[in-house]
């Protein structure tokens, strides 16, 4: 990440319009997650459990576990191991054994998993285009 007080340790002020743009921005990103969090728990689902199982959906072909999962969450590997318990405990996931790695489980949807990964998913890429969108257009914010 880059420091933008660079070597010296000064940094430059910024033009006011800037910092328009930066909380407008960062305003977008917000509601963004606010949406999906709201979504989410309409659905009975909690934002966290979403991205798991969109996590899970997107690398089935790698048979992700655990590991893999929290990974794509940035959570630590204890904090991802009780975010799929609870998904396993809510009907979500299901957690089977690796192919060629006994040591190992690997994760997959259920039908019911599937079905909420879709209605949700479906609705929060609508958002991020809406998104997109915002943050592209020049003097939107």
């Amino acid at each position: 990440m880059a420091d933008a007080a660079g070597a010296t340790g000064v940094v430059a002020p910024m033009a006011e319009p800037d910092y328009r743009r930066l909380l407008a921005g960062r305003s977008a990103v917000a509601m963004f997650t606010r949406r999906g969090e709201e979504r989410a728990r309409r659905h009975g689902l909690t934002n966290a459990q979403h991205h798991l199982l969109l996590a899970v959906h997107v690398h089935v072909d790698t048979l992700p576990g655990v590991a893999e999962a929290a990974g794509h969450l940035h959570l630590r590997p204890h904090s991802g191991a009780e975010l799929v318990e609870r998904a396993v405990a809510a009907g979500y996931l299901h957690r089977g054994n690796h192919p060629t790695d006994r040591r190992r489980v690997h994760l997959q949807l259920t039908p019911v998993g599937r079905r909420g990964l879709d209605v949700l998913s479906r609705a929060q890429l609508a958002d991020l285009a809406d998104l997109a969108g915002a943050l592209a257009r020049p003097g939107s914010f």
